[in-house]
């Protein structure tokens, strides 16, 4: 296999692993925190899988604008996110998953999660810590 193709193939194995991980069901609404290259890879991964709909979840407007070209339902930033998906049925996404690199992600990927939902930390934080409200995961039982 040529380098240029072998390093594409790293990144769809773990978008693969990622969906596997997260038990996706069909229709299943999902939310991608980080729409960098891997979490770009995912949102067409998730779409390929059957996933519903699609949020993608980032700090930057250009990557908001591939995450939609990528097969985004909707792309917003973090502090929007939240408000977007209570409006969604079950109050909020079935499968949350972090690939932003950012500790404060994790929190949010609990936030977006719907009761009894799954929500995924499949990043690895630049300082090594993640941050969410253990009260709100347990009681949404995630």
């Amino acid at each position: 296999i040529p380098d240029h193709v072998a390093v594409l193939l790293v990144q769809l194995a773990n978008a693969i692993h990622i969906i596997d991980m997260a038990q996706l069901r069909p229709m299943e609404n999902c939310a991608v925190i980080g729409c960098g290259h891997l979490g770009l890879l995912l949102i067409k991964a998730l779409r390929a899988c059957g996933a519903g709909r699609i949020v993608g979840v980032e700090l930057h407007t250009f990557r908001q604008k591939a995450a939609r070209a990528h097969g985004a339902d909707a792309a917003v930033e973090p502090v929007s996110a939240a408000n977007l998906v209570r409006t969604w049925p079950r109050g909020g996404v079935d499968v949350a998953i972090d690939v932003s690199n950012a500790a404060e992600a994790c929190r949010l990927s609990v936030e977006l999660t719907r009761v009894g939902g799954r929500a995924l930390m499949a990043s690895s934080p630049r300082d090594n810590r993640v941050l969410f409200n253990a009260y709100e995961a347990r009681m949404k039982q995630i």
